[in-house]
């Protein structure tokens, strides 16, 4: 049960001009939606789940934003525990939503991270610090 492919189909910014006087005290804050969920087959991964996704960041004040909409395939392992299908549409089970979710904030962050870095912007998540004592 993995996700085998992450495909980003649009990713933008934007940064306001004073961004800068609010840079020592800048937050962030996340969306993430699960927009749509097919069954697809093909020769690469068998049959498999299309999840469509958009993730955003919002920096405070209104700073700038970020913002990635794109899709991952799931290789279906074991259909009865991986999803449900009523009445034509798809429910992942909590353990491939979970997985799948993770995976999808994961990869977009680190696609996002050039693009903060073209706009001047913090990058969108902590990275590790080193103190000295």
């Amino acid at each position: 049960m993995s996700v085998v492919e992450f495909r980003a189909s649009k990713i933008g910014g934007e940064r306001i001009e004073e961004f800068e006087k609010f840079k020592d005290e800048m937050g962030l804050g996340y969306d993430f939606k699960s927009l749509e969920v097919t069954r697809e087959k093909n020769e690469k991964f068998g049959d498999y789940l299309r999840v469509k996704f958009e993730f955003s960041v919002k920096y405070s004040h209104d700073a700038g934003n970020l913002k990635i909409e794109g899709s991952v395939a799931y290789k279906i392992e074991d259909e009865k525990n991986d999803f449900v299908e009523d009445k034509g549409e798809i429910k992942l089970s909590k353990e491939v939503y979970q997985r799948v979710s993770n995976t999808i904030i994961k990869m977009s962050l680190i696609e996002l991270f050039n693009i903060a870095r073209s706009l001047y912007l913090p990058v969108p998540f902590d990275l590790p610090r080193i103190n000295f004592k």
